[in-house]
């Protein structure tokens, strides 16, 4: 029994994994299969990297992007940098007269600090933010979705992180 499933696991991986690998001087994504990279020059000037995926034909879309600092205090820096996007996701939402609903969390890793928050807000749109401040390295990962559940966007991106290497 243990070898059928083994042998259909086997049979299935070329189906699961997209072969495609993000590669940048801060960390190495490997994709799932259903993401894969967008084109467009639309990327963030203050961003060294990003990186535009989107899931199955667009049913989400995430941006990964990466910062470099000089900071004495990565711990403070870390709780700074949660406040200024959480203020960020607030104004934006409050200029398009939406309400957003989000909960956050904060992790000091011992060899990092890992900021996360995730939501849905009233024009049907989930999100999901993860970063991570290394030394002097940043990496920001936002996914969002119009058409997925809660629970997929959830899947989608822990299944996205699996793939980061640093």
């Amino acid at each position: 029994m243990v070898r059928i499933i083994t042998c259909l696991l086997f049979a299935m991986a070329p189906a699961l994994a997209s072969g495609e690998s993000l590669e940048s001087g801060l960390f190495i994504l490997d994709l799932p299969g259903g993401w894969e990279i967008a084109g467009g020059d639309d990327h963030p000037a203050w961003s060294d990297d990003p990186y535009h995926l989107v899931f199955e034909d667009g049913r989400a879309g995430a941006t990964i992007s990466t910062m470099t600092f000089d900071h004495p205090d990565r711990e403070a820096l870390a709780n700074e940098y949660l406040d200024i996007r959480l203020e960020a996701e607030r104004e934006v939402n409050a200029e398009l007269g939406i309400t957003v609903t989000y909960e956050e969390a904060f992790e000091d890793k011992g060899y990092g600090h890992q900021i996360e928050y995730f939501g849905s807000d009233s024009s049907g749109r989930l999100f999901r933010y993860w970063g991570f401040i290394r030394d002097t390295k940043l990496i920001n990962i936002y996914l969002e979705s119009y058409e997925l559940p809660a629970e997929s966007l959830e899947e989608e991106f822990r299944r996205l992180l699996a793939g980061l290497r640093f």
